[in-house]
């Protein structure tokens, strides 16, 4: 039941991120249409798609997610993504905050394949 809120609350926040973050960088931090375009291109297609890929090669060297290290891949990959998001709404220009938003979604989408290994292990045993 756990890592089902988690699953849910990290793709929530997700695309919370993704629909409001242009609307921030324009009338918060003021940079322009076309630049908040390239920006969000590059960093909400590269960094989850590179979380995912580089999160699940860990997790797979480290035993697999049925491993008892897996869980501790995501504390401190939920720790990390936490930090940032804290921390990201002190960055005022947009390329420090890309970056910041960059590593966000990276850490979060590092998440995803141990979270979801998990939850298919669960139900193996459930049923």
């Amino acid at each position: 039941m756990v890592l089902t809120f988690s699953g849910t609350v990290l793709f929530y926040i997700v695309t919370v991120i993704q629909f409001w973050i242009s609307n921030y960088l324009k009338d918060v931090l003021h940079i322009e249409d076309k630049e908040i375009f390239i920006s969000f291109v590059i960093t909400c297609v590269t960094s989850p798609t590179l979380g995912i890929i580089i999160g699940g090669w860990i997790v797979q060297k480290a035993g697999g997610y049925e491993s008892k290290h897996s869980i501790m891949f995501v504390f401190i990959f939920s720790l990390i993504s936490t930090a940032i998001g804290i921390f990201i709404t002190q960055f005022n220009d947009l390329l420090s905050f890309s970056i910041m938003l960059w590593l966000f979604l990276f850490f979060g989408g590092g998440l995803v394949p141990n979270l979801v290994g998990k939850l298919i292990l669960k139900q193996k045993y459930i049923t």
